[in-house]
């Protein structure tokens, strides 16, 4: 008996390769998104952080920063994390630069 493995990567294949014969201003977009994902792959490290403890360890790394410490050497998985998360950058950007206006 065959593996239904097999025959599912079959269909796969040729559910893509329709797709790009049928559909080519789809798969430009596709494409994208598939490099984004192989990105993110290859730049994955063994040891990471998610955007949730991220965010509440961003209070700490902002301290750091205002104070004018080694913030990415005191706290790397958050600093890795931010130069890899637009959306984590753009909110710790935004919560330094309230607090700039305090400190």
């Amino acid at each position: 008996m065959t593996n239904p493995s097999f025959f599912e990567g079959a269909l796969r294949g040729y559910e893509i390769s329709f797709i790009i014969n049928h559909y080519p201003e789809e798969t430009d977009m596709h494409q994208a998104v598939l490099k984004k994902m192989m990105g993110a792959i290859t730049h994955t490290l063994p040891d990471e952080i998610g955007c949730d403890e991220c965010f509440a360890l961003s209070d700490q790394l902002a301290e750091l920063v205002l104070e004018g410490k080694p913030a990415a050497d005191l706290m790397p998985l958050v600093h890795a994390h931010l130069e890899r998360c637009p959306d984590c950058k753009e909110e710790f950007e935004a919560f330094l630069a309230v607090l700039r206006l305090t400190y």
